[in-house]
């Protein structure tokens, strides 16, 4: 068993701590440290006995790991930081990591795209624990029925990838770094206007990931999206499969019945236990993936009928024969638009009260201004929560009163929610890419309080 130490730096994110219960699984010894530790991260380092440090005191120098792996959330400034770069001590970056440790020797399968990595990363994992052994995986969420990282057993490694930079020191991409032989992309737009001026300088990190391939591999991506053809359009190296093209991977969704075809001919005919187009397209990434594998697509799609999804996507949590509380990380004009059009569609019945929280850093600067307004207009009433952002609400919503309402502080949500003539048959669809735990238990004892 392998004994050398690593001490983390920005444990308790969803990445760094996933790295560190793998490596734990592999045998390190593993120890990290973070400003402050919540739900589910903490209670997963502490199952995994993992000992996290609160705050980055130099004095943890004085641990002597063989490497110090630093996330990018820490800054050059940083106290520990400091101390590591003055002392010359080992240190890298968590996806560089886990590449020389973890995924060398793996047959990589990487998820990519702008929106829907966790879901398809988790649909993967799902039919390939299904129908061959569980393969490694690294999911950025927390999944249902399932632990969100294993070292695995099979010789596949699923890991959900994205482009943001990997540390202050290494300002590639992360999802360069893994080289897989197989690879998703679900869809290109632009995000993370913190770190990219524009949809260009997107579009270039996926080419940067198109170089990092070899000849074998295999690319699955949505011909319905422009900015993946043309990233994908003139690369003559590996192979690419589409879906939403014809005579390629398409597919027909009614209800919750999921139709998966190839080359226009009926494949199989599912009971999806998801809503929305966006999820039937996650679905068939996934299928066409597995398939790329050498699986038996019919047996892969059979698979996804009881796949029981990822928390914080599209999740009920709660429910009662007047109101239902929907929990959505979406935090991008297109995500939310989509999210509102699949659960206005599922419940005809039903009103629409969305609750947004714009805490993105996209949002935060206003990089997504332009479609704001256009991704809750079929909404019957929005409240946004402005305290984040660095713009002027006007400016955006100035002829949209009625149907948008603002607050700043939770209890103002509260108090304006119990000033309003709730309607039966009328569903909360909570929007954030926080957690916001206490925002969301107010909700519900304020909707158990009215059906009193």
């Amino acid at each position: 068993m392998n004994k050398k130490h690593i001490h983390i730096l920005g444990i308790c994110g969803t990445f760094m701590g996933s790295l560190a219960i793998i490596a734990r699984q592999e045998g390190f010894k593993v120890t990290g440290c973070d400003q402050d530790a919540y739900p589910p991260m903490s209670n997963l380092l502490k199952k995994n006995n993992i000992e996290v440090i609160k705050g980055w005191s130099k004095k943890q120098v004085s641990l002597k790991p063989d490497t110090f792996i630093i996330g990018n959330s820490l800054k050059r400034e940083n106290e520990l930081v400091k101390s590591i770069l003055e002392k010359k001590l080992n240190f890298i970056s968590g996806p560089q990591w886990l590449y020389e440790n973890i995924l060398k020797d793996k047959v990589v399968i990487s998820v990519s795209g702008t929106h829907g990595k966790t879901t398809t990363t988790s649909m993967v994992v799902h039919i390939l624990s299904a129908i061959d052994k569980t393969p490694g995986y690294l999911i950025a969420g927390s999944t249902k029925g399932r632990a969100n990282v294993n070292k695995g057993e099979s010789k596949y490694f699923v890991i959900e990838s994205d482009e943001y930079d990997s540390a202050f020191f290494d300002k590639r991409p992360k999802f360069v770094h893994y080289f897989p032989e197989f690879l998703i992309i679900n869809n290109i737009e632009f995000d993370h206007a913190d770190i990219f001026l524009n949809l260009q300088e997107i579009k270039k990190q996926f080419k940067f990931l198109t170089r990092t391939l070899r000849g074998r591999a295999v690319v699955v991506g949505n011909y319905a999206d422009k900015n993946i053809r043309l990233v994908l359009g003139h690369e003559k190296w590996f192979k690419v499969k589409w879906i939403n093209k014809k005579n390629n991977w398409t597919y027909k969704l009614k209800k919750n019945n999921l139709k998966i075809l190839y080359d226009e001919k009926e494949i199989s005919s599912i009971n999806f236990p998801m809503i929305g187009q966006f999820n039937a397209e996650n679905a068939l990434n996934s299928i066409a993936l597995v398939s790329s594998l050498g699986f038996n697509p019919k047996k892969a799609s059979l698979a996804l009928e009881n796949y029981c999804g990822v928390e914080r996507r599209q999740e009920i949590i709660y429910s009662s024969e007047d109101f239902i509380l929907i929990d959505d990380f979406g935090h991008h004009p297109t995500a939310i638009r989509k999210t509102i059009d699949a659960i206005k569609y599922q419940y005809k019945k039903y009103k629409i009260i969305v609750i947004a929280d714009l805490k993105s850093n996209s949002m935060k600067m206003g990089a997504h201004n332009e479609n704001l307004l256009d991704s809750f207009k079929n909404a019957d009433k929005t409240y946004l929560n402005t305290a984040s952002i660095n713009w002027k609400i006007k400016d955006v919503f100035n002829n949209e009163e009625e149907k948008f309402k603002f607050f700043r502080h939770d209890q103002k949500l509260i108090m304006a929610l119990k000033q309003t003539n709730l309607s039966t048959k009328t569903i909360f669809l909570f929007f954030s890419n926080a957690n916001n735990y206490e925002l969301k238990h107010s909700i519900i004892s304020l909707l158990k309080e009215y059906e009193k």
